[in-house]
């Protein structure tokens, strides 16, 4: 399933010990009752894994965020097939990663106050955080990182010079639409 998510992660330490340590459980229940797999078999079992989890072939270190998600979950649902929440916990992983991000970006009163003023002006589905699905809740994301640029040390005319452009740019058309004679 092909989620909104395109971005490519930069694969950390971290990351690839985790991933290694999945498939390493998952492979252990695979090959239950055998002594050994050849690096061809297991190779080949690894990557029928990824087509199973991702309905693609791909190297671990190309995988998104999403995609690390449903391969984790893949591997749960070998090691632990009777514990569903286990396996569900994978699939909110991007809704998991964008609250972190925003709860580290501000305040929760201020982040509060931005999802209400949003949610007003009809940009997000919900006046709540807890209630938005993970692309109303990068709306936020990108909202905050916009405050923060524009309250940062460097960035006070960069804002107002877009802004300024923009609105010239409205006037050229208003003004060109206006001169322009009507072909009847």
């Amino acid at each position: 399933m092909k989620r909104s998510s395109n971005f490519v992660p930069r694969w950390s330490k971290p990351k690839d010990g985790l991933y290694w340590r999945a498939w390493t459980a998952a492979k252990a229940v695979l090959m239950a009752g055998r002594e050994t797999w050849t690096k061809a078999e297991e190779e080949a079992e690894r990557h029928a894994l990824h087509v199973k989890a991702l309905g693609e072939d791909k190297s671990h270190v190309d995988f998104t965020n999403d995609d690390f998600d449903d391969f984790l979950g893949a591997c749960k649902a070998i090691t632990e097939p009777d514990n569903l929440q286990a396996q569900l916990d994978f699939l909110e992983g991007r809704k998991k990663r964008l609250l972190f991000g925003i709860a580290r970006a501000a305040a929760p009163e201020y982040v509060a106050g931005i999802v209400e003023r949003m949610s007003r002006e009809g940009n997000l589905s919900a006046s709540r955080l807890d209630m938005l699905d993970p692309d109303d809740l990068q709306k936020v994301r990108v909202a905050l990182t916009q405050d923060a640029r524009r309250h940062a040390p460097g960035w006070e005319g960069v804002i107002e010079k877009r802004e300024a452009k923009r609105a010239a740019a409205r006037a050229r058309e208003l003004v060109t639409a206006e001169v322009e004679p009507d072909p009847f």
